[in-house]
């Protein structure tokens, strides 16, 4: 596995949180959303129960530790379809609590942005 900037990872999955948040067409657009894409994640969050603005990743002092079931909250595996890229699966957090919604998103090294692949809820 390349190795990562952990720190890198956390700032842009936080991007990409705060993008879809926003709903600013440009900034989605930009981590791979469209606009069908972004009523299909409205539409997980409703089902969820959450609100775009009420989620969070976990504090970076908890994100890549594993918890009590192993579970890591911002985990990063190679994907094996190109030799820099990455899948991050990330568990998102609202108001202090985990919720079961993880945030799918594939990272190449060098492309200073996540590109989003999927909500869903576990």
């Amino acid at each position: 596995m390349h190795a990562f900037d952990r720190k890198e990872i956390y700032r842009l999955a936080e991007a990409l949180l705060r993008a879809i948040e926003n709903a600013q067409p440009a900034a989605l657009a930009a981590v791979g959303v469209s606009p069908a894409i972004y009523a299909e994640i409205l539409e997980e969050l409703h089902r969820s129960g959450e609100q775009p603005g009420d989620l969070a990743l976990a504090p970076y002092d908890r994100a890549f530790q594993p918890d009590r079931s192993g579970r890591v909250a911002l985990d990063l595996y190679p994907l094996d379809s190109e030799p820099c890229a990455m899948r991050l699966a990330c568990q998102l957090w609202c108001k202090g609590r985990k919720t079961d919604l993880t945030l799918i998103a594939d990272h190449i090294q060098g492309a200073g942005a996540l590109t989003f692949r999927l909500l869903e809820t576990q």
